[in-house]
């Protein structure tokens, strides 16, 4: 299922393969990448442009909750267990929540312009931020985690972009981070040193990128409506770290825009499990389609095209609308900073059904024995009737005496 956010503050939950929208939201005006899925919270969060988050359930209309934040927020992540969220702001400030217990943990600046892109590495051990500044950073998700360290320093920064950074992505398999920029290329940065692996030239301002789900091709999408697939390694270089050798790589397909395709500026890409051969694309003009990575070859259309324009996009899990409220995972998050573990209690839950079952039971066998709550209903419920008696008593009267007065002046 896919979250739309979309121009005029409407939100929707589409089921992509029947194409028919499940449920309508109102969400205000979001950021491209403030929209995101909590595991924990089993809700979309949608970060507005008024500093204010909200949490939306796909079983309900109205928000779960609304919480606001110090600053705008442009950009969010999640952690695969839910417990964390990495955010980044207008202002260039990296904030990091526990959505288990509400806390900001950190709130730290970490860029000189707005952050417009973070990202999670596959085994939550490392978050990078893509900034305006044209810088991306690379942070340990256990540093910024630790309320003993103020001062946070991240493990590499990267600056070999010209222009702003607007994507940034890790790759599946290995925690090699893949940027775009406005520059017109895609970089692959070493998580380690901050080096420079491989650059490719795009043509065109980069706004998404997305790697396969074996980390061989990639796939980048272009502010005019451009698509780019491409790959990162040959079958005889191995792992995308050995660039320095020079294999031979299948050509790079430039699909350009097209009545049939995207013809306005790229805001999500995402190649899922399920389909792995495939990605799911977004632009801002309302398409969203699936395009074979290896061929570029158009799919199919996921989304029947509606009027305005496309604010942003994120993955909801089916399963979200089988469990309601919050579901916290088992086993407590290693960098989790809070005191205690998760207790796990057992607890009957009696039915509304049940309930009323119960209280026909209670009324057809005439048990005459009440709860405390109930009897003092029941004695102010004796208190009224004793007045309301006392006052036809004094109608009465009253009656009877005009009728004196009349029968006196005739």
């Amino acid at each position: 299922m896919l979250f739309l956010a979309r121009d005029g503050m409407r939100g929707q939950l589409v089921d992509v393969e029947t194409q028919t929208v499940l449920r309508n939201y109102a969400v205000g005006e979001v950021a491209r990448s403030a929209l995101g899925y909590s595991p924990i919270s089993q809700a979309v969060i949608a970060h507005q442009t008024r500093c204010c988050a909200l949490f939306l359930s796909p079983v309900t209309q109205q928000p779960l909750q609304r919480s606001f934040t110090p600053e705008q927020v442009t950009c969010c992540a999640f952690t695969q267990c839910g417990t964390f969220m990495v955010a980044g702001t207008v202002n260039g400030t990296v904030l990091l929540w526990n959505l288990q217990s509400g806390d900001l943990i950190k709130s730290y600046k970490g860029h000189l312009r707005a952050v417009n892109s973070v990202a999670l590495s596959s085994d939550d051990s490392l978050v990078a931020s893509a900034s305006e500044d044209s810088v991306c950073k690379i942070w340990n998700l256990s540093k910024l985690a630790s309320p003993r360290m103020r001062e946070v320093v991240p493990r590499c920064v990267f600056t070999g972009h010209s222009l702003a950074v607007t994507c940034c992505v890790f790759l599946h398999h290995c925690n090699v981070l893949l940027t775009g920029s406005s520059d017109r290329t895609c970089r692959l940065v070493d998580p380690h040193t901050g080096g420079q692996l491989r650059s490719v030239t795009v043509g065109d301002a980069v706004t998404a990128v997305a790697a396969s789900m074996d980390d061989a091709s990639f796939v980048a999408g272009t502010e005019k409506g451009f698509l780019f697939f491409g790959e990162l390694y040959g079958p005889s270089v191995g792992l995308p770290m050995d660039f320095e050798q020079d294999a031979p790589l299948r050509e790079a397909i430039l699909r350009p825009p097209s009545a049939d395709g995207h013809h306005s500026p790229i805001v999500f890409l995402h190649c899922l499990p399920s389909a792995p051969s495939l990605v799911l694309t977004a632009s801002e003009g309302g398409a969203v389609l699936s395009f074979e990575i290896q061929s570029g070859r158009l799919v199919r259309e996921c989304v029947s095209p509606q009027k305005g324009r496309l604010l942003g996009c994120c993955l909801v899990p089916r399963t979200a609308l089988l469990v309601k409220g919050v579901c916290a995972p088992l086993g407590k998050n290693p960098v989790d900073p809070s005191r205690g573990d998760y207790r796990i209690t057992k607890c009957a839950l009696t039915t509304r059904q049940e309930r009323r079952a119960e209280k026909r039971e209670r009324g057809g066998e005439g048990d005459a024995r009440l709860g405390s709550g109930e009897e003092t209903d029941a004695v102010a419920l004796a208190q009224v009737r004793t007045k309301v008696e006392e006052l036809r008593d004094l109608r009465a009267q009253l009656q009877r005496r005009l009728r004196k007065l009349s029968a006196a002046k005739s």
